[in-house]
């Protein structure tokens, strides 16, 4: 189940990112990356949102029955002056929103404008 939810959230994932400068990957076994570029706060915030929402409408097929119980954890980190921040600190950053998510009860986006 955990191969075939991945596969449903990368193609959500796919197809809210339109744009050939933005990126996105596959971080490590649950989470993805996504870097978009010449993006306002409040847009990257408007897309976290969609593909939260996104997510939450996918069905996939759990013990015989089909179910709707997928959420996402969002972290939305913004980076105004990208020179000046270590590729660590981007990633931690992004790593405490995610976390902060999760304990939230999940479900939700966490976000930090630098």
């Amino acid at each position: 189940m955990g191969d075939e939810c991945s596969r449903l959230i990368a193609g959500v994932i796919k197809d809210n990112f339109k744009r050939t400068a933005d990126y996105t990957g596959k971080y490590n076994e649950t989470q993805f990356l996504t870097i978009l570029s010449d993006c306002t706060h409040e847009g990257a915030m408007v897309t976290a949102e969609n593909i939260r929402q996104s997510v939450q409408k996918l069905e996939i097929l759990f013990d015989g029955k089909t179910t709707n119980f997928i959420t996402v954890s969002i972290g939305c980190l913004t980076v105004n002056n990208l020179k000046s921040t270590s590729l660590d600190a981007l990633l931690e950053n992004s790593q405490e929103l995610i976390r902060r998510s999760m304990a939230d009860g999940g479900n939700r986006i966490s976000a930090m404008e630098t």
